[in-house]
């Protein structure tokens, strides 16, 4: 398991992951800006497709970061998403930072555009915990570093437009079929799961 810290500078969004994380002994809700946060190995951020970091939580983390990072996650694209990153993909992307050597560059959108009415943050959600479990199980990368702490923040809330509780919600959702995915599929398991996202498809 990795350690999941919600970590956003509005207190109501922070109220709902409090709410829709509750109980999970591996999820820490913190109401402050990433960068005050000490001790992570990888930051999500909600992306664009095209790896244009100039607006946003994606602005943010360029500048804590660096151009470098930038050109790495544009450059990452084009060999592996021939330009354009779908949303539901991640990339793990190493930083030259040694205290916080990852980002995980996760599409929300395909570009600066309203997502309310979608499952979007459901899909990023659960891309960029999958990624990171995937570079955990392949050994931590060509260097061998293992993600163990990771930063997500709100997905969709800012320019996205999704409400804050809808966003809680799918992220919920997102790690529970990640973490807790039965060993077997049925329609019974699909329909369970399609009811959880459709309770907040139009919010």
């Amino acid at each position: 398991m990795i350690e999941l810290i919600l970590a956003d500078i509005n207190p109501d969004l922070c109220c709902e992951f409090e709410q829709a994380f509750a109980g999970l002994e591996d999820v820490k809700v913190m109401n402050s800006p990433f960068q005050e946060i000490e001790e992570w190995d990888c930051i999500i951020t909600p992306a664009n497709s095209y790896g244009i970091m100039d607006g946003g939580f994606d602005l943010r983390v360029a500048e804590f970061f660096g151009p470098e990072l930038q050109r790495s996650v544009q450059a990452s694209i084009f060999v592996y998403h021939a330009r354009m990153q779908a949303v539901g993909t991640s990339l793990i992307i190493e930083t030259e930072n040694t205290k916080h050597p990852f980002v995980a560059h996760t599409p929300t959108m395909r570009f600066p555009m309203i997502i309310a009415g979608t499952i979007n943050v459901f899909l990023a959600m659960k891309a960029a915990l999958q990624a990171i479990l995937n570079h955990n199980d392949n050994g931590g990368g060509e260097h061998r570093k293992y993600i163990e702490r990771v930063i997500c923040p709100g997905l969709g809330t800012a320019t996205g437009g999704v409400t804050f509780n809808v966003a809680a919600d799918q992220m919920r959702a997102a790690y529970d079929i990640v973490f807790d995915s039965p060993r077997r599929m049925n329609w019974e398991v699909v329909r369970e799961i399609e009811g959880r996202l459709r309770g907040g498809y139009y919010a």
